[in-house]
């Protein structure tokens, strides 16, 4: 197997590894904020049982999403440093903007939730998520922007204020923050909809769960246009020149399984599970309550399949008319490019095992008790 070959199966790998984390963060805080201020907004003093559960998955998700985005940088530094280096001034300031101003505000407010939630009144932990959420929104604006000037670079060589705008006013990066929003929460929405299904699951009677469920749904189903809408117009946005008329058979196939699970997901959502969620008769179907309990495994795949499908559609370029792909990779020779594949492998490997622990033993374990622990 070809050296490059090797380098984008890894990049892949570990960057399609830490998306799920990012998805899920991005889904779930806002649901978390808004559910907390509407609590604080109600006088309560501590958080529900259904926001203690959510956040509960939120921080393993952040931590092991921390582990696997230090997987991807790594390889990244070690696999992606050719000679085409030269042009990614741009890029290069997005990034630090993205670490320096997100994410290390983030996760320093963050710190603060979780020291101050036995401290500090609802209405101060409920501010302080609201600056979660938004920090969390601000570093998918710094990457997806990022991201666009790879598809669509403009001729600056540094990040200048004028730059930053340029490429952050345009359809190639607007469209695409639509989508990723949307679908992020719309994997946020299948969370609440899975936790719900597994808490009526031992206790069918369960007032938090019948919640989560209409939440989850109700989110998916508001998500579920702008999707649909913004991801067909990111493709003419993503490609200005046009489709390639070389691209395989495969590829195409990607593409309609993930247009036709927006759709269905938008379908369903709309005229089954809507209704059936709004007349109480999906907390007595059991058939309805054992698809919600695996209903999470829709949309993940899926967003892995549009990632891919999107970065796919780059090549050869790294970046577009400027940087092709084997430019970009570092000359490192075989013997270390296999080593470093099954380094790289073995990472992602654990960090997918820790996270389906964590994760399993949350919606397994009795949510009553879960929350109480």
């Amino acid at each position: 197997m070809a050296e490059l070959t090797i380098a984008r199966l890894l990049f892949a790998t570990t960057a399609s590894v830490h998306y799920l984390f990012v998805a899920t963060t991005l889904g779930l805080t806002p649901i978390i904020a808004v559910l907390s201020t509407l609590s604080a907004l109600r006088g309560r003093r501590q958080p529900t049982p259904i926001i203690d559960l959510l956040a509960r998955i939120y921080v393993a998700n952040y931590g092991i999403g921390i582990v696997a985005g230090l997987v991807m940088e790594l390889q990244m530094a070690m696999l992606w440093t050719g000679p085409g280096t030269d042009e990614y001034g741009p890029i290069a300031g997005l990034l630090a903007l993205e670490t320096v101003v997100a994410f290390f505000l983030e996760s320093t407010l963050l710190g603060v939730w979780l020291a101050g939630r036995k401290i500090i009144p609802l209405w101060l932990q409920s501010a302080v998520f609201w600056g979660i959420t938004i920090t969390a929104y601000a570093s998918m604006i710094f990457i997806v922007t990022a991201n666009s000037y790879l598809h669509d670079p403009i001729p600056t060589p540094q990040l200048t204020p004028a730059a930053f705008w340029a490429l952050v006013d345009r359809p190639a990066t607007v469209w695409p923050l639509i989508h990723i929003a949307a679908s992020s929460l719309i994997i946020g929405a299948f969370w609440c909809a899975t936790f719900g299904a597994n808490w009526l699951r031992t206790d069918p009677l369960s007032v938090p769960g019948r919640r989560l469920i209409r939440i989850g749904v109700g989110i998916a189903a508001l998500a579920s246009p702008p999707l649909a809408v913004a991801g067909f117009a990111q493709f003419d946005a993503a490609r200005p020149e046009g489709v390639p008329t070389d691209e395989p058979d495969w590829l195409h196939a990607l593409a309609s399984v993930m247009i036709l699970t927006g759709m269905a997901i938008w379908l369903l959502t709309w005229f089954v599970l809507g209704p059936l969620t709004l007349n109480g008769a999906i907390f007595r179907g059991k058939r309805w309550l054992a698809l919600l309990r695996i209903g999470l495994w829709v949309p993940m795949p899926i967003l892995l399949i549009g990632w891919i499908y999107r970065e796919l559609s780059r090549q050869p370029w790294f970046i577009v008319g400027r940087v092709t792909v084997q430019e970009a990779a570092s000359p490192i020779g075989t013997p270390a490019m296999l080593t470093l594949a099954a380094v790289f492998a073995v990472l992602s490997a654990v960090t997918l095992a820790v996270a389906w622990l964590v994760f399993r033993r949350v919606l397994r374990g009795h949510p009553t008790t879960v929350v109480a622990s």
